[in-house]
């Protein structure tokens, strides 16, 4: 499961998106001409009357773009029609239902987190979990939450998982039980053990025995791991074929056209931590507002330009990190040298980190030349946590241009 990913057939047009779950899964909207959206036509005619007719929009790679998917936890029903409740399939909802659709081969997916969602329903089956069941509110395993990491090439150095074949992935489990009272967003299981649910904890073992890096159990605390969270530290795997190998070529993100990721066996670890977040609402909502982390490394890094950018499970991320960093380049070109920049809804920060830790060698450095200063403003508290985190790894002129203020 950790290891072979199946390589579909190009298909002839390039900007098609050739997904075999297309017809029933809701997730996608348009099967072809994926560079030709209807937002990019409305906007090039907004531009236009307005004096700019030559907008233009960049599509990056059509495929295994998605470095975060949520996925609902649903029982599959059994010969006669019936929910059986005890095993558990993982999936989207088909069009205008709440009927589930496994989706084992999506395309858009990074495929480690496929092969991660795989991994989860069975542990899953092993443990005995039972998933949840909307007629009635009960069930444990309500939605599943992968976000696939890049491996740390260098202490204190990440790569984005739209660069690393081999990437791990975070998985946050989405729990039917209620919030515990607790004064911080985010909750360490070795200093909150009893806010774990027993069968949440199974299962968050199961899956770190099945495909987590190796060091034991009890090492899970954030305090036996270095800030830096470095133990997945190896070499990315570039996203394209190897010589004399069956892997198919991919275009990274930022290159017009389609390309596949492509991954051979290997022994990188699949999994990168496992969280847990509470949630028995019977509304839609697919997160609660507190999470639990129990095993891995408690960070996941992310490059954007010359920062590294630190996230927990509930921090907002752009799933398709390498347009985004495609769009972030573009944007500090237009930053003044020696600006002074806020970031409103700022989130973890990631795009001004990037802004202050650019290196201001050249006329597009913005505000990382001397005076210029970058402010983060989010109105979520426990986004800086993550925010002082990120600032800890740039330069100490950068840091000193950097700060995060919680707004109401």
């Amino acid at each position: 499961l950790a290891a072979a990913v199946a390589t579909p057939s190009v298909a002839p047009n390039a900007f098609a998106l050739d997904c075999p779950h297309f017809d029933v899964c809701s997730g996608c909207t348009m099967p072809v001409d994926l560079d030709e959206p209807p937002t990019l036509t409305r906007a090039r005619a907004f531009f236009a009357a307005r004096g700019v007719p030559d907008f233009q929009g960049t599509t990056g790679a059509v495929h295994g773009w998605r470095n975060r998917a949520r996925l609902a936890a649903r029982s599959v029903p059994d010969g006669s029609g019936r929910r059986s409740g005890k095993s558990v399939a993982l999936g989207l909802f088909a069009r205008g239902t709440h009927d589930l659709v496994e989706i084992p081969d999506c395309v858009v997916h990074h495929p480690r987190i496929n092969a991660a969602a795989a991994m989860v329903a069975e542990a899953a089956a092993r443990v005995g979990v039972r998933a949840y069941d909307e007629l009635d509110g009960t069930g444990e395993l309500r939605y599943v939450q992968l976000t696939a990491v890049g491996a740390a090439e260098a202490p204190g150095r990440a790569t984005s998982a739209d660069h690393d074949a081999l990437a791990s992935v975070q998985v946050a489990l989405v729990w039917n039980v209620p919030a515990t009272p607790v004064g911080n967003e985010y909750v360490d299981r070795d200093e909150d053990e009893d806010k774990v649910p027993e069968r949440a904890r199974l299962l968050a073992e199961e899956l770190w025995r099945m495909g987590g890096s190796g060091i034991p159990l009890d090492g899970r605390s954030s305090d036996s791991l270095s800030l830096d969270d470095d133990h997945h530290l190896r070499a990315a795997q570039p996203i394209s074929g190897k010589s004399g190998s069956s892997a198919v070529p991919v275009q990274h993100i930022g290159d017009s056209g389609r390309g596949y990721f492509s991954a051979e066996v290997s022994d990188a670890p699949l999994v990168h931590s496992v969280w847990v977040n509470f949630n028995d609402s019977r509304a839609n909502d697919i997160v609660g507002e507190e999470w639990a982390h129990v095993v891995g490394p408690r960070w996941q890094w992310s490059r954007h330009g010359d920062a590294d950018v630190c996230y927990v499970p509930g921090s907002f991320m752009q799933s398709n990190t390498g347009s985004y960093n495609h769009l972030l380049e573009a944007l500090r070109r237009h930053v003044p040298r020696g600006a002074a920049v806020s970031e409103l809804y700022a989130g973890a920060g990631a795009i001004g980190l990037s802004i202050a830790a650019a290196d201001g060698g050249d006329e597009s450095g913005g505000a990382a030349a001397a005076g210029g200063t970058v402010r983060c403003v989010e109105c979520v508290a426990a986004a800086a946590e993550t925010f002082e985190v990120s600032m800890q790894r740039l330069p100490q002129a950068a840091q000193a241009r950097g700060s995060f203020e919680v707004a109401r």
